[in-house]
């Protein structure tokens, strides 16, 4: 968590593991992978699944992501809607982080500012 962005990324951001994956049933055995990954799909995964162990001003930090993505919703969403693909690894990852977070904080609750 410590490492938790104060900025999240836009949904059609993307990375690329370029990693050099042995196989048996081709030659030659080895390729360059090119999958590349959204960012912000799997950062929201990692938030749900480290939110609890971390500490309190982790948390905050995190808080503070999802309000400022939510700041900037016109724009995630145009983004999003893009490429189905990439609408549906967000909604999945959405989803993912409302199961294990959904009760984290009402909006009476919540620890910011505002």
């Amino acid at each position: 968590m410590s490492a938790f962005p104060r900025t999240l990324p836009l949904p059609t951001e993307s990375g690329r593991t370029d990693r050099a994956v042995s196989l048996k049933i081709t030659e030659p055995d080895t390729f360059q992978d090119t999958i590349r990954h959204y960012i912000l799909p799997w950062t929201l995964v990692a938030l749900a699944d480290s939110y609890h162990a971390g500490s309190v001003s982790s948390q905050v930090v995190a808080e503070q992501s999802l309000h400022e993505l939510l700041n900037r919703a016109d724009k995630v969403t145009s983004e999003a809607l893009k490429y189905s693909w990439v609408s549906a690894e967000l909604l999945m990852s959405l989803n993912y982080l409302n199961s294990k977070l959904g009760q984290v904080a009402g909006p009476t609750e919540s620890r910011l500012p505002y």
